[in-house]
């Protein structure tokens, strides 16, 4: 019964739950509605904890762009791809292997010095600098 309850519409489950009159069945409608719940409150947690990493990625990204074009004197894309990247920000939110290939050689070298990255790099930084955080507080 359980998985058959997944696959219903809030309307439909409503609609079950008023017609039965079997406990163990508005039991498991009702614990349906309760995982359902759940679920989405966990996804808007995630959400809401995704925003915030990609903000502070976005604020340090967006830093770090300024920094290098101010460095690389506005040089950051190379002529050859320069009528496929319009915006050397989008060097920034590329592929690492896509940004590589279309950054000039200066870009390169202050990457080399400044390393560019990625969201997902950031979100783990993040989330290891949380974890010695929490060892340190616990010691």
């Amino acid at each position: 019964m359980s998985e058959t309850l997944r696959d219903l519409t809030e309307d439909e489950i409503l609609a079950r739950y008023d017609a039965s009159d079997d406990d163990a069945e508005r039991g498991a409608l009702l614990a349906e509605v309760d995982r359902r719940e759940r679920k989405a409150k966990r996804t808007e947690i995630d959400r809401a904890r995704w925003a915030a990493v990609y903000d502070s990625w976005v604020e340090f990204a967006h830093a770090q762009y300024l920094a290098a074009e101010e460095e690389c004197r506005g040089n950051l894309v190379d002529r050859a791809y320069l009528s496929e990247v319009s915006d050397g920000w989008q060097l920034w939110t590329g592929s690492h292997r896509w940004a590589m290939t279309r950054a000039t050689e200066e870009l390169r070298d202050f990457w080399a010095v400044n390393p560019r990255i990625t969201i997902s790099e950031f979100r783990e930084q993040q989330r290891a600098a949380a974890r010695e955080e929490r060892e340190r507080a616990g010691r």
